[in-house]
């Protein structure tokens, strides 16, 4: 041991203290002892000393070290203790070693003496190494979760089978259940999705759960405990394990019903396309398909993006977006292979950087409708800032995999200490 260990030994025999130390000495344990023979001085002892390692004669004459092991644990320290008795019944050791005892050694093998305490401290390192990380752990889940049930969207952890493990708040306030009455009735996730969506919904699910897709980003109807109908919007996420297995599926929500009702009305009535235009929670864009130039936007884009309504319109998708997204993919030919798939009414929904005039990259979520202005084809772009999704959802996977890390490193310590000790 390179450091020097603080030790308490409780002993009213000078000759069997002298022993100890010369063993330790011999075992070439550099140290700092003190030596009390009553039960006020091992008190004293214990809170001003503050030892690493008590050793302790079993009886003496007004204390004995079932009282002394009583004393520690009531202290609520974590020290080891270290019996050193002369011959003792095996009932006897064992109902020592149960009350708290490390180790015991008796007078006549005190060779065994350094060894002991090695593995003692050890073993103490080792059980407090555990505590710390459990205790970061827990500090960590505590933020983590205090994020989670502060944000706006809403958050789920599937089971393999489509069993809820966890919510939080806000799913609750969409949906209406608790988690414990939700699990109560026996409830999956795939009953509560609207009949004309489940299909296409679960077959989105079955190939999430088997690996083949790792993440997505869909819309659907569910039902909710008082039988309403709400569009939902899904950000789905899977995490797997070392040997590449899905464990589970963590997934954002947040109620769209509103911008649905609203893109219906859209739909249906061209009058309220300029007050929705305006007053959309997104940035709204509209381009030409044929010059690619911006010929309309709201106050939000121009908030967004930082540009003025003029500097705007002399600009397209391509000179605020890099030349390359975050997927490798060249900006250019995804924009145009989107605004031909809008062209053709399929309505693209996608993740894209897009620069603001100080250069800045901004992550967002991009929806493409086609419209139509005096039979001239027109591309309205929905534009949402999901960069603050984007960093919880990494946060929620490096969390997740630091705390399988943590909690896998410190199992394999204690098992490695403890077959080592029993070595």
């Amino acid at each position: 041991m390179a450091n020097k260990l603080k030790i308490l030994h409780l002993e009213d025999l000078p000759s069997d203290a002298a022993l100890v130390e010369r063993q330790l000495k011999k075992g070439n344990i550099l140290f700092e002892k003190i030596v009390v023979d009553n039960r006020k001085d091992f008190e004293n002892a214990l809170k001003e000393f503050s030892p690493d390692i008590i050793l302790s004669d079993h009886s003496l004459p007004s204390f004995n070290s079932i009282e002394a092991l009583q004393i520690v644990k009531d202290s609520g320290k974590s020290i080891p203790v270290i019996l050193i008795t002369a011959t003792v019944s095996e009932d006897f050791a064992v109902s020592v070693l149960k009350k708290g005892a490390e180790d015991y050694i008796l007078k006549d093998n005190m060779g065994r003496l350094p060894t002991a305490i090695e593995h003692a401290i050890e073993k103490y390192e080792a059980f407090k190494a555990k505590l710390t990380a459990e205790k970061e752990l827990q500090s960590a889940h505590a933020r983590l979760l205090f994020h989670l049930e502060n944000s706006p969207l809403g958050y789920v952890e599937w089971s393999k089978v489509l069993k809820v493990k966890a919510w939080s708040k806000r799913v609750e306030e969409i949906f209406g259940w608790t988690l414990e009455e939700f699990n109560a009735q026996q409830k999956i996730g795939f009953n509560q999705v609207y009949i004309e969506d489940q299909a296409w919904v679960m077959a989105i699910a079955e190939r999430m759960l088997n690996g083949t897709m790792e993440r997505s980003n869909i819309e659907y109807r569910s039902y909710t405990k008082d039988g309403r109908v709400v569009w939902c919007e899904w950000y789905n996420s899977v995490l797997k394990n070392q040997e590449g297995k899905v464990v589970t599926i963590m997934s954002l929500v947040q109620d769209i019903t509103e911008r649905k009702e609203a893109e219906k009305q859209l739909i249906n009535n061209e009058i309220r396309f300029r007050e929705f235009f305006e007053t959309a929670p997104e940035a709204l864009l509209v381009i030409d398909p044929v010059s690619g130039l911006f010929t309309d936007y709201n106050d939000n884009a121009l908030k967004l993006l930082q540009y003025s309504g003029e500097e705007l319109l002399t600009r397209s998708g391509m000179e605020i977006s890099p030349a390359i997204q975050p997927d490798g993919k060249r900006s250019d030919e995804q924009l145009n292979l989107f605004l031909r798939l809008a062209i053709d009414e399929v309505r693209p929904v996608f993740d894209w950087v897009i620069c603001d005039s100080n250069g800045k990259n901004i992550f967002c979520e991009v929806r493409l409708n086609l419209l139509t202005n005096a039979g001239q084809p027109l591309i309205r772009a929905s534009i949402l800032d999901i960069t603050e999704r984007v960093e919880l959802e990494r946060r929620l996977v490096e969390e997740k995999i630091k705390k399988q890390q943590e909690i896998t490193e410190a199992v394999l310590i204690a098992q490695e200490q403890e077959r080592t000790f029993l070595g």
